[in-house]
């Protein structure tokens, strides 16, 4: 995608920002106008492939537009940079289908991907199951993202550490 037109893209969400991201973070709200805002033009399916519905960019063009909004709203830039992560990183599983599922969804419906991946997150392991417990080391804002992946290690000594 050429600059000119991503930065069309990006400014056609800015403007209508509210410009309250120092007292929103303050608070510890989350930007979810923002976030609905970046869903109109299109931006989540930046990185997902053309043969399904996206714009098919590379990451240069991703953090080019990570950027451009940072300009607006840095807090909401940052949600728009780790929604392309936890939707890059669901193609690092193994699991095409999922993959697919998640890119489809993304570029047909705009799904806004959030998720907590810091792997000193712990997971509490159970019979068949995997909790998440705590708050996750960087934050995630409530409501902000429509869907979550998550990664977390496995402190069981029974497990070593991996998950099965």
């Amino acid at each position: 995608m050429r600059t000119r037109r991503l930065s069309r893209r990006c400014a056609g969400s800015r403007p209508r920002w509210r410009g309250d991201t120092a007292e929103r973070d303050t608070a510890g709200s989350a930007p979810l106008a923002e976030v609905a805002l970046l869903r109109n033009p299109g931006l989540p399916a930046l990185l997902v492939q053309a043969e399904l519905g996206g714009a098919g960019e590379s990451w240069e063009t991703v953090l080019e537009a990570v950027r451009l909004l940072s300009h607006a709203d840095a807090s909401a830039a940052m949600l728009f940079g780790y929604h392309h992560l936890h939707l890059w990183r669901l193609g690092q599983y193994g699991n095409p289908g999922l993959a697919e599922r998640a890119a489809l969804g993304t570029a047909r419906e705009g799904w806004f991907w959030g998720g907590a991946s810091n792997p000193r997150d712990p997971a509490d392991p159970g019979p068949g199951r995997r909790r998440l417990s705590g708050a996750p080391a960087q934050g995630l804002p409530d409501g902000a993202a429509g869907h979550l992946s998550t990664a977390a290690a496995v402190t069981s000594r029974r497990r070593r550490g991996r998950t099965p």
